[in-house]
């Protein structure tokens, strides 16, 4: 029963916020690449705890993040990558975990964990909804700028 519990605390506020940092972190990385400002990387919801140059934890921490990022380009192909390039971290890190499985035999279950984790968030981040907050999800935009592109 400890076990379950300190394997759940993990979980949750541990590896739920890292999974959405390195989403985050696509988000910004995409961003600077085409020439744009990072103005903030925020995990949670809920009042800011501590802010650290660009990055706000927030009092939900383990639930949540956006990046806050000024593109100076209005080029499809620059909005393109910068809504998917969170999905895509979350790809690589997936990627990266296999490696760590596979061709190193590291086994532990919170890499399993974090495998669930990355898929999910990569699933529900290309559902094309609004979230609580009325802000579209990264398939929403992608939707948009895609439907733009046909017309």
């Amino acid at each position: 029963m400890i076990k379950f519990l300190i394997d759940n605390f993990i979980i949750i506020l541990l590896l739920l916020p890292l999974t959405s940092l390195i989403h985050e972190l696509g988000h910004a990385f995409f961003g600077k690449m085409f020439g744009g400002k990072v103005v903030e990387i925020s995990l949670g919801y809920g009042p800011s705890l501590f802010k650290l140059g660009i990055f706000n934890i927030n009092k939900f921490y383990f639930f949540w993040g956006y990046c806050r990022v000024i593109l100076p380009d209005n080029n499809r192909i620059s909005k393109f990558l910068f809504h998917i390039g969170g999905v895509l971290f979350n790809f690589l890190f997936l990627f990266f975990l296999y490696v760590l499985r596979v061709v190193f035999n590291v086994h532990s279950d919170y890499i399993g964990n974090l495998n669930i984790i990355n898929f999910v968030m990569i699933m529900t981040c290309l559902i094309p909804i609004n979230y609580f907050d009325n802000t579209p999800s990264d398939g929403k935009r992608l939707l948009e700028i895609i439907k733009k592109d046909s017309a």
